[in-house]
């Protein structure tokens, strides 16, 4: 079941895209020996990353993988996936990403 749309690659409007496209891309890179893409390679913070890791998360699911760059950049994002695929994640650690400028240390 597909539950994510089409593709827009232009940097004026949201970005929406396929689930099915995400996985296509993963199985590529596997048959080509590359690595898959990991929480580590979205430039997250040090202290995100260890959170990540305690909490037993090694890699990103496909909409966190799509999701959480495009963010990162500050554009918008629509996406629908099916309970348990990691939405809240893929859009609440690129806003964890921007509040740590501000966090206090005292």
């Amino acid at each position: 079941m597909q539950y994510w749309t089409a593709c827009q690659s232009d940097k004026t409007g949201p970005f929406i895209f396929s689930d099915s496209d995400v996985m296509a891309e993963n199985q590529q890179k596997a048959a080509a020996g590359s690595s898959l893409v990991g929480f580590g390679d979205f430039g997250l913070a040090s202290e995100l990353l260890k959170a990540l890791n305690d909490l037993g998360y090694s890699s990103p699911t496909p909409i966190q993988s799509k999701a959480i760059p495009v963010i990162l950049e500050g554009r918008d994002v629509m996406g629908a996936a099916q309970t348990g695929t990691g939405k809240t994640a893929g859009y609440s650690l690129p806003v964890l990403q921007s509040l740590l400028y501000y966090a206090n240390a005292s």
